[in-house]
């Protein structure tokens, strides 16, 4: 059985309403944002990892932060987090004691590597950073972004030096040469540029049309992937219609003192998606759609592949000394490779697509969170309790569009990529029961069982109708409605199971009698595509979400199920409102968008309640659990997030922020929340700081644990005021001791913080 999460048996539970167990807690707690109390998934990953100096450790650049790894066990040591939007390329400085990180949100910042902590912000760039490298004395850093530009920094001080530019397009990829002397750069305007690292000086271009270039460490080759020229461009006869298919794409390799093209390489029948050079000689690394190929560049020929993968490999990294590769694939799994033996040393799983649905069990004992994001996907089932993940089910025929449980919660129904089936999964043996096919249609986007179990409806975008409602015990077809919406993006049954109403891109949300097959009305008030619908618990009001990236619309309307009457209008989402959800007791509606929110709102009322920020991506589905305690977030930025929602009722539009300049913390405002930091250093040998933060006095202990949950170690702080804890003469220190005095082995250990009603978890190594 896969694991998401890194979950070992425990005695200790944290005494916490539906919180996770201390293993979880290592990983599922960490840096969550204001009014959640756990995560579920990593989050999708968006560019080259890259290692420390040293090889202990590296850092992988993700969607709703940066994950730090313990180099030599897979185990996450820790995640940063800070960015606003996602991080696509990070670099630690040649000491190692820095970390620099871009991202989509036009900014750079500096880590200190050692302890997690932020140092510096950047800002300077007017669009998404996709490359950082430091110079080989690690005192400048490069930046290049989508507004065209490298940018140069003081990696010290900060401070801007200077902007390059000439590139007529986004900038992907910027390395300084081993001297130290020259930067190049590559851009999506199909050239590579070279430019004085002291002068900023242009030195030369190279036309090389490329995805991807990676340069050699001798400085003689730069590899570029691109289509083959000199191959026809093959006609294909689809359904539109007759169109030239692009070829596979191959690797180039070039002269880098006169641009002169070498040799190209390329895998018969197989597009390259990544390269890297090994660090030490001329081998190069490409990933493909599902493999992994060595060449000898000077030579050209195929030296290995590497087999592991189900689909695209789109980012690679190798260890300092060459021995280890690192490989990202769309599958959702990370391989770590033995360069020697060609063999993979372990798998890292948990950084999936997207969770475009999410659903409790009915009796809110396990969360399902339907993955993918048109590649590969699942069902991930994850024990709400403890956090672990229970199972995978990957028998879905590829990309969850969209899942829902049976009122009895021993299946569940999914639609996705696999285009007009339903898949019917049993929970507890993951076997598919029945896969219905819903006749000429071309894709299901939206699928709910009725509140009695015996009906399951699903829609999409058809010739033979916009809905089709099967019988659940003998899989038969019960009827279709037709009536050409288009597309249905969404479904929902009335509680007592005798209505359906479902909307789509005729902005219109029609009610169906299911027994007698007619339609009952029509509300019409939207001006852009239906993207969710729900009924309240007592059947008697009907929530729709909508929106369209050009059509607007994007409010969240509230509506009478018997009179057709529209209630009220809520409209604070600057963004398409993908999903909608009734709280059990009908009192808040919850809705998710595009604009990264989630947004609460008093049913009766129609008054908006709060705003609860922190994913990255937009909010694709919402579930509350059963017991009215838990809403659960799923997102595009591949991670689950579970709220305590009903902790304020306030609304809290205006977020509280800690921000940091050079190496001392500058609050702004009183600090809201109780934090516990990362343990620095980590791994450690033989003492280790743990840094924390206080919103209000309260007496201070730190218990130490083993991974199977003893006890052996407790710092009792006593009474600590409000403020941050994390120098060295104010954070906890620990001395490698138990309570006897003895020295503790090496291997994984936890630390709790309680601090009055406050606790939180974390995970720290011991390396000797």
């Amino acid at each position: 059985m896969k694991k998401i999460l890194y979950a070992i048996t425990v005695t200790l539970l944290i005494t916490l309403t539906t919180t996770p167990s201390i293993t979880a807690q290592g990983q599922t707690r960490w840096d969550l944002p204001e009014g959640a109390k756990a995560r579920f998934g990593k989050g999708t990953t968006w560019g080259d990892m890259a290692y420390s100096p040293d090889g202990s450790k590296f850092a992988l650049p993700n969607q709703i932060g940066i994950w730090i790894y313990d180099a030599e066990t897979g185990e996450e040591l820790d995640l940063y987090t800070g960015h606003t939007d996602w991080v696509g390329s990070v670099a630690f400085s040649p000491d190692g004691n820095t970390l620099a990180s871009g991202s989509g949100d036009n900014t750079v910042r500096l880590w200190d590597a050692n302890t997690g902590e932020h140092l510096q912000t950047l800002e300077g760039h007017q669009g998404g950073i996709g490359s950082v490298a430091f110079s080989p004395d690690g005192n400048t850093l490069a930046s290049g972004s989508r507004d065209k530009t490298v940018q140069l920094w003081n990696a010290n001080t900060g401070e801007h030096l200077q902007i390059l530019e000439g590139h007529q397009d986004g900038i992907f990829s910027v390395a300084f040469s081993p001297d130290g002397n020259t930067i190049a750069s590559g851009s999506r305007d199909k050239t590579v540029r070279f430019w004085n690292a002291n002068t900023g000086e242009h030195l030369q271009t190279f036309d090389i049309w490329s995805f991807a270039i990676s340069f050699s460490p001798d400085w003689t080759m730069i590899a570029s992937i691109g289509y083959d020229i000199a191959v026809s461009l093959p006609i294909v006869i689809g359904p539109t219609g007759t169109h030239q298919r692009p070829p596979d794409r191959v690797i180039h390799l070039w002269d880098i003192t006169t641009g002169e093209h070498l040799r190209t390489l390329e895998v018969p029948r197989r597009s390259i998606s990544s390269i890297v050079f090994h660090p030490k000689n001329n081998i190069l690394v490409g990933g493909s759609s599902g493999d992994i190929h060595l060449w000898d560049t000077k030579t050209g020929k195929h030296l290995q592949t590497l087999e592991g993968h189900t689909t695209w490999v789109d980012y690679l990294s190798f260890s300092p000394d060459g021995n280890t590769l690192i490989s990202e694939s769309r599958d959702s799994t990370m391989y770590v490779w033995d360069v020697n033996s060609g063999n993979p040393k372990r798998s890292i799983e948990g950084h999936a697509i997207s969770y475009r649905s999410v659903s409790f069990s009915p009796d809110g004992s396990i969360l399902a969170g339907g993955a993918g994001g048109g590649y590969e996907g699942g069902i991930q089932l994850w024990d709400i309790k403890t956090g672990e993940e229970l199972k995978t089910l990957t028998r879905t025929g590829g990309s969850v569009y969209e899942l829902s449980f049976s009122p009895d919660g021993d299946l569940i129904a999914t639609v996705g990529a696999d285009q007009g089936s339903i898949f019917m999964l049993d929970v507890n043996t993951t076997n598919v029961i029945r896969r219905m096919s819903s006749g000429l249609c071309k894709w299901l986007d939206c699928v709910s069982f009725s509140p009695d179990g015996k009906l399951v409806a699903a829609g999409g975008e058809g010739f033979e109708g916009d809905i089709s409602i099967w019988d659940v015990g003998t899989g038969k077809l019960h009827f279709r409605i037709w009536e050409r919406t288009r597309f249905v993006d969404s479904l929902a049954f009335s509680p007592d199971s005798k209505m359906i109403a479902y909307g789509g891109t005729d902005d219109i949300i029609r009610l169906w009698d299911v027994d007698s097959g007619e339609r009952i009305r029509m509300y019409e008030e939207h001006t852009a595509n239906i993207r969710s619908i729900a009924f309240s618990p007592d059947g008697n009001k009907l929530v729709s979400g909508s929106g369209h990236y050009v059509d607007g619309d994007n409010t969240v309307r509230l509506w009478d199920v018997k009179s057709g009457e529209l209630l009220h209008t809520l409209d604070r989402h600057t963004g398409i409102v993908y999903t909608v959800a009734f709280s059990p007791d009908g009192n808040i509606i919850a809705s998710g968008s595009d604009d990264d929110t989630i947004r609460l709102w008093d049913a009766n009322k129609g008054t908006h309640l709060r705003k609860l920020e922190g994913h990255t991506g937009p909010v694709r589905s919402l579930s509350f659990s059963s017991d009215n305690h838990t809403l659960a977030s799923g997102s595009s930025d591949g991670t689950v997030l579970l709220w305590d929602y009903r902790s304020d009722a306030a609304d809290v539009d205006e977020p509280f922020s800690i921000e940091s300049r050079g190496k001392k913390l500058v609050t702004l405002g009183h600090i809201k929340r109780n934090r516990l930091f990362q343990n620095y250093p980590n791994p450690f040998n033989p003492e280790t700081w743990i840094p924390y933060q206080l919103a209000t006095p309260a007496n201070v202990r730190i218990s130490i644990w083993t991974e199977d949950g003893k006890l052996i170690r407790t710092l009792d702080l006593g009474n600590k005021l409000s403020g941050i804890y994390q120098d060295p003469d104010r954070a906890a220190f620990w001395d490698d001791k138990n309570e006897n005095g003895e020295n503790i082995a090496s291997g994984v250990y936890f630390y709790t913080i309680t601090a009055d009603d406050f606790t939180a978890t974390r995970k720290m190594l011991i390396r000797k």
